[in-house]
């Protein structure tokens, strides 16, 4: 039997927020990953491109920043992409409830050099309202 911690669980819901905001005429999840890799991976079908997604759910910052990963699992998806030649972007929700989070940023890893990312950062990179559906333009996920 396989016990789930809050966070685990938590983490799996913010994802299933994430994968909502996907419209399946457009979108196709190809994977889901549950080991070091990005959690989902995702099929523009228009175009057949693919990019991959790490979901990330904060309930707060803590003096203004928030501490999303630690540097060798950035180094892993790093890693991943270059290997893979695949896009991927960090998904982080913010506040509320990982069903429902009150804010939601998506960065590309690539722009991500620290642990830790201050909101004046991530306010780049912010989708509003935060339960829009995504959109994928010239490689970029919007």
């Amino acid at each position: 039997m396989r016990f789930f911690t809050e966070t685990t669980m938590m983490g799996k819901c913010f994802e299933d927020c994430v994968k909502f905001l996907f419209d399946p005429e457009y979108f196709s999840i190809l994977h889901t990953s549950d080991n070091s890799d990005p959690d989902i991976t995702i099929e523009y079908i228009p175009t057949q491109e693919s990019f991959c997604i790490e979901c990330k759910f904060k309930s707060q910052l803590y003096n203004n920043t928030l501490s999303w990963a630690k540097s060798d699992l950035i180094q892993n998806y790093k890693t991943f992409e270059y290997e893979n030649d695949i896009p991927t972007f960090i998904v982080i929700g913010l506040g509320n409830k990982p069903c429902k989070p009150g804010r939601i940023f998506c960065i590309p890893l690539k722009d991500i050099k620290y642990t830790k990312l201050y909101l004046s950062f991530l306010e780049h990179y912010e989708r509003q309202p935060p339960d829009k559906n995504f959109v994928w333009k010239n490689k970029n996920l919007i």
